[in-house]
């Protein structure tokens, strides 16, 4: 069994109400008129996507969240920590190489 873990709020289309302008005596019937309104939130965070994780996971994110966190906030920090511990492995891997063999970049002629 899959949840679906929203990263944001879910969008609603957009509603439109129709209107018709009254007939006065002397003038035809006007076609009806189309009104659009849009919510500007709607329009900015419109990259909200559906993820797909199992009961235990989506447990395990339920418990791993502070309160009022959002899910989102939380998925941004773990990538954020992911990204720094990369960092932290490759600086660790280059700093262990040995330095023969290289050249620096004053040396290098075109």
């Amino acid at each position: 069994m899959f949840r679906h873990l929203t990263t944001g709020p879910v969008l609603h289309r957009p509603q439109v109400r129709p209107t018709t302008i009254s007939p006065t005596p002397n003038t035809r019937r006007k076609p009806a008129k189309n009104i659009h309104t849009y919510n500007v939130y709607n329009l900015i965070m419109s990259a909200v996507k559906r993820i797909p994780v199992t009961e235990p996971v989506w447990k395990d994110l339920a418990e791993m969240r502070a309160a009022g966190q959002t899910y989102t906030d939380l998925l941004a920090e773990m990538i954020e920590d992911r990204k720094r511990r990369r960092l932290e492995e490759d600086v660790r891997t280059w700093s262990g190489r040995k330095k023969e063999g290289y050249v620096s970049l004053s040396e290098i002629k075109d």
